[in-house]
């Protein structure tokens, strides 16, 4: 037993310390037909040091014990294999021959004291073990490796897990437009690289790729998309450069880049992902070119140092709380206030006004005079929510609907003119009245030349009105309009004979119910005088009227309606003519002080 035990270990003893079949000027292969491919002499990784210079071919020969020739063989060098030069840290240069087409998993591992490697015409693979097939065809370019500089050759479409992997002296390096994957830890200890360029090809990262790299603070984008690679060194970034190449800010691209103080985002990027940009807290300002058409989901989260937003004319839709928690911002800025109308928020902390409350069109000029461009058919919920620095809104025919909160907590905003027929006629709900839109510190509303009709509960208890300006144009008020305003105090016309053919589908209808006072041409009425022409006084037309003292009809008149003159208690006199054949029910009901 002994004896075979022995014979065992005596066998199993080359497997140990020779790991290779043929050495040749120094360098360990292992043979297979016709190939051969670069080992490594022991397993001590200590088999190379200085400069290598690998063939592309080489002859093997073999002698018998009595010195003559058993075999002659020439072996062409295709592989450099696994762990071939893994821990050499006294390999200072290597030259790789075009006939190679393979290197292999762990190939130049923490060679820490590699400078250069030259890559001659031909093709090579790097053994990902997970289907990464780096194809390198090159033109006699050179790889520099290990000490400050690394330019990969244009062909390389991928580099293999570990790649570089402890690379501890690579400083910079740029990847080419032909890489489209880079593999598991493929930087991984690379504690000095410091900035890193990415090319147009890169689609695929896998894990922890820059696991270890402290220092890597800038970083260049020509990829269409950018995705969350940047995860293992966010805190180090503090330049980010992206190219007209990119079109796509992914999920989380630069999520916690602490450092990070200014990006610049090119004109051809389409979309900026969830949390893209959240917590980079050093960030100051952000502008959103025009070809921006969705911003995600906390897509600038908490980022506590971004004082001014700049928007394009391209967004759309803007995800929840993209921009809650910005502490410090302080202005939004606006080119068209259009497409600004036109944007879908997904909630009341996805507008950076709930934030900066000033609203500008350029860096310089606060908006407190909002004028809705004509052609605008919609305004988005939240829009201009919590812009503290509107005083007035101008909105125009043509819009159609405004979203809920549109103008909500607009702390300032005390005037509004609606020249929408299709908004201001809409019947409303209570929860549903201009007071919820524009917000209940409103104190006056200009009603449009253009408009026909007041919805049913329009004016619904905005309870700071105290001004409303009514068109010639208008022909009906719906029933609660103005009920619950009770601060209503002046209602301004131009036109008595226009004021005459309203219709009010009730007394909650008419707007004097609570203002007592009519106004014409800003001129207050007492002594009221109904032109010629009007044929009728509609039904509830001065109701409430307390200020009027005198009414003269003209004989054109041939009705008086229901409730016209309801509670005007200081008219003392009415003259009412021949032509009048018809007076309604209760229409000088309450006229206390009339005598005559």
């Amino acid at each position: 037993m002994k004896k075979i035990l022995s014979l065992l270990f005596v066998a199993l003893l080359p497997l140990v310390t020779n790991a290779y079949d043929a050495e040749f000027d120094g360098i360990y292969y292992n043979l297979s037909g016709d190939n051969a491919t670069v080992t490594y002499r022991d397993d001590n990784y200590s088999s190379y040091s200085g400069t290598v210079v690998i063939p592309s071919s080489f002859t093997h020969t073999v002698y018998k014990d009595d010195g003559t020739i058993a075999s002659n063989k020439t072996y062409r060098v295709t592989n450099i294999g696994e762990r071939a030069f893994y821990g050499c840290s006294g390999l200072t240069s290597i030259t790789i021959p075009s006939s190679v087409t393979s290197i292999g998993y762990y190939a130049f591992s923490y060679c820490s004291g590699l400078k250069s490697i030259e890559v001659e015409e031909g093709n090579a693979k790097y053994d990902s073990r997970d289907e990464c097939n780096a194809i390198i065809e090159t033109s006699s370019n050179k790889l520099i490796a290990g000490c400050q500089y690394t330019i990969i050759p244009e062909s390389v479409t991928c580099l293999g897990n570990l790649s570089f992997y402890g690379c501890s002296n690579l400083e910079s390096i740029i990847i080419p437009d032909g890489v489209t994957t880079i593999g598991n830890y493929a930087f991984n200890d690379c504690c000095n690289l410091t900035s890193l360029t990415i090319g147009r090809g890169l689609t695929t990262v896998e894990q922890c790729p820059f696991l270890g790299c402290s220092n890597l603070s800038s970083v260049t984008f020509h990829c269409k998309e950018i995705d969350d690679w940047l995860y293992n060194v966010r805190e180090s970034i503090k330049e980010v450069i992206i190219g007209d190449e990119v079109i796509s800010i992914g999920e989380r691209a630069f999520n916690s880049c602490s450092g990070l103080t200014s990006v610049t985002i090119p004109n051809s990027v389409t979309n900026i992902g969830d949390m893209a940009f959240a917590v980079c807290e050093s960030l100051t300002s952000i502008t959103i070119p025009n070809s921006v058409t969705s911003i995600g989901r906390q897509a600038f989260f908490s980022c506590s140092g971004l004082t001014s937003v700049k928007f394009g004319c391209g967004v759309k839709s803007i995800g929840e709380q993209a921009f809650n928690y910005c502490s410090s911002l302080q202005k939004v800025i606006v080119p068209d206030i259009a497409a600004w109308c036109n944007i879908s928020f997904s909630d009341y902390c996805a507008n950076p006004l709930v934030l900066a409350h000033h609203l500008y069109r350029n860096e310089t000029t606060e908006i407190t005079k909002l004028v809705i461009p004509n052609g605008v058919t919609n305004i988005s919920n939240s829009a201009f929510c919590d812009c503290s620095s509107l005083v007035s809104v101008t909105i125009p025919s043509s819009v159609i609907s405004i979203g809920d909160g549109a103008f909500k907590w607009c702390s300032n905003l005390t005037s509004v003119t609606l020249n929408s027929d299709a908004l201001v006629s809409a019947s409303r709900t209570f929860s549903s009245s201009m007071n919820s839109i524009f917000g209940d510190q409103v104190q006056t509303y200009e009603i449009g030349n253009n408009v026909t009709g007041i919805g049913d509960k329009a004016f619904y208890s905005c309870k700071s009105l105290t001004t409303i300006i009514i068109p010639n144009s208008l022909k009906s008020i719906g029933g609660w309009a103005f009920s619950e305003c009770g601060n209503l105090s002046t209602v301004k016309i131009s036109d008595i004979a226009a004021w005459c053919n309203i219709s009010f589908k009730d007394s909650s209808s008419q707007p004097l119910y609570y203002a007592h006072n009519l106004y014409l041409n800003d001129q207050p009425i007492t002594n009221l005088v109904i032109p010629y022409g009007v044929t009728t006084i509609g039904d509830y037309a001065f109701y409430n009227c307390s200020d009027l003292t005198s009414v003269t009809i003209p004989n054109s008149v041939t009705s008086i309606g229901e409730y016209a003159f309801y509670g005007c208690d200081t008219m003392t006199t009415v003259t009412i003519p021949e032509s009048v054949t018809s007076i309604g029910k209760y229409a000088f009901f309450g006229c206390s002080d009339l005598t005559s």
